[in-house]
Parts: structure tokens; C-alpha cells; sequence
């Protein structure tokens, strides 16, 4: 009998090839695109920061947004049960927006179900 090491059973997630292509695909146009095009704002402009933060809907946007990163931190545990992985998605969510970290983590956390 296997024996389960945090209590936690974690099997990658059957997907289609094409699907899989798409995740990676998707994690680096996220990266890319909107990402790239605010952190190019951001360098070119700084002071949009400031008037970001003194719009109340900004600050409820990035709220909400510190907030799903949390979330997702907190699934990601639960699923791996590894302060490194969690580490590591942070730092993903962070370089690079949820939209590149999540496809990314389910990218790696999947396998091509038909090499089953």
C-alpha cells in the first residue's frame, strides 16, 4: 500500500496534447502582452502608478487581484503541499500576472493523456 506523505494524493491532470500546447501557448502571450505592456507603461510612465492608486476603482482592481493571488496561493498548497511550489507560483504570479501563472501551473502540474 502506497503511503500518502502529507495526507495529500496529487495526480497530474489528464489532458489533450493540443490543450497542453494551448496552456503554454496562452502563459507566454500573457507574459508577453499584457504584461510586457505594463511594466513598458510603467517604465515609460511612472506616475500612472500614483494616479492608479488614488482612483478608488484602481485600488478595489488591485485588491481584488492581491487577493487572488492569495487564493490561488492557498490552492496551490493544498494541492502540493510544498513551500517551494508555492514559492515558486508567487514568483510567477508576480513576474509575470495571473493570467501567466496559471496556465503555466497547470501546463506543469498535466501530462498528454494519450501516452497513457
Amino acid at each position: 500500500m502506497k503511503e500518502k506523505k502529507h495526507g495529500h494524493d496529487f495526480n497530474p491532470i489528464p489532458l489533450p496534447a493540443r490543450f497542453r500546447q494551448l496552456l503554454l501557448l496562452g502563459a507566454v502571450f500573457c507574459f508577453a502582452a499584457p504584461n510586457g505592456y505594463f511594466l513598458y507603461r510603467y517604465m515609460k510612465e511612472p506616475q500612472l502608478m500614483d494616479a492608479l492608486l488614488a482612483n478608488p476603482l484602481g485600488v478595489c482592481f488591485l485588491s481584488e487581484t492581491a487577493l487572488m493571488v492569495l487564493l490561488f496561493l492557498a490552492a496551490v498548497w493544498y494541492l502540493k503541499q510544498s513551500a517551494i511550489k508555492v514559492l515558486y507560483y508567487a514568483l510567477a504570479a508576480f513576474v509575470g500576472g495571473l493570467a501567466f501563472a496559471l496556465p503555466l501551473f497547470l501546463w506543469f502540474n498535466s501530462y498528454d493523456k494519450k501516452k497513457e
